[in-house]
């Protein structure tokens, strides 16, 4: 069994978690994805260039509706 996760099934974790707090804090992000600081900052930028997640410009991250399409074609 592979031990390392890919791209994919990180920004899926991140997708999940932010789908399940209706719109959450990057320090959550990171525990919940189990990622490092700059993992999480890089993985961020990345979706929320893919319009996946949107950042308010505070602390909340919330999920798109593409960022939903996502995750139900996952």
């Amino acid at each position: 069994m592979n031990k390392y996760r890919s791209r994919l099934e990180i920004i899926r974790d991140i997708l999940t978690i932010a789908v399940e707090e209706g719109g959450t804090k990057k320090t959550r992000i990171m525990y919940g994805a189990n990622l490092s600081y700059r993992l999480v900052t890089q993985y961020l930028d990345i979706v929320i260039k893919a319009g996946l997640l949107k950042y308010d410009g505070k602390s909340t991250y919330t999920i798109t509706c593409r960022g939903k399409e996502f995750l139900e074609l996952y």
